[in-house]
Parts: structure tokens; sequence; C-alpha cells
């Protein structure tokens, strides 16, 4: 069943609006729990490895790495491959390079 949840927004001194949207619960067959399971799999040890990165330059070199950074390496890492093990993952950098 769809919710509608109606929230007041004041975008300026004065001036109300009033914003839609719509809550879905999502019912996927059996295949598609699957892909979305393998898709926040790929996620999650995408993100854990970007954070473990992180932490790995800090401890030894006292360097920030920023997100940006990592964007472009795993760009790179991942044309090369030919987004191999990584195509599921929809980043917005990916699908604009990779065009």
């Amino acid at each position: 069943m769809d919710q509608l949840d109606q929230t007041s927004v004041r975008t300026q001194p004065g001036v109300h609006s009033l914003r839609k949207t719509y809550k879905e619960k999502l019912r996927p067959t059996p295949a598609q729990q699957r892909a979305l399971e393998e898709v926040l799999g790929r996620c999650r040890a995408l993100y854990n490895t970007a954070l473990e990165q992180r932490i790995t330059a800090w401890q030894r070199c006292h360097v920030s790495v920023s997100r940006y950074q990592q964007e472009a390496e795993l760009l790179i890492s991942a044309l090369g491959t030919k987004l191999a093990g990584i195509a599921p993952v929809f980043s917005p950098v990916i699908a604009t390079q990779a065009v």
C-alpha cells in the first residue's frame, strides 16, 4: 500500500511550499532479492575497503585520502579491468566516465 507523506517546507522567509512524497514497500521476486543482496554486498565491501584505505593512510603517513581521490583510483582500476566485479554498483562517477 502506498503512503502519501506531506511535509511543509519553508523555502524562504514567509514562503511555504508543500512537498509530497510517496513511500512504497518493495516486493521483489526471489531473483530480484538475490540481485539486490549481491549489489548491497558489493557496496558494503567497496565501502569497507575504502574506509580501511583511509584509516591505513592516516595511521602510517598521517595523510588524508579524499573521497574524490578514491573514486579516481577506483575508476582507473575499474576501467582497466572493464568494470569486472563492480559493474552492478551504480556509481555516478563510473557511470559518467565509462561511457
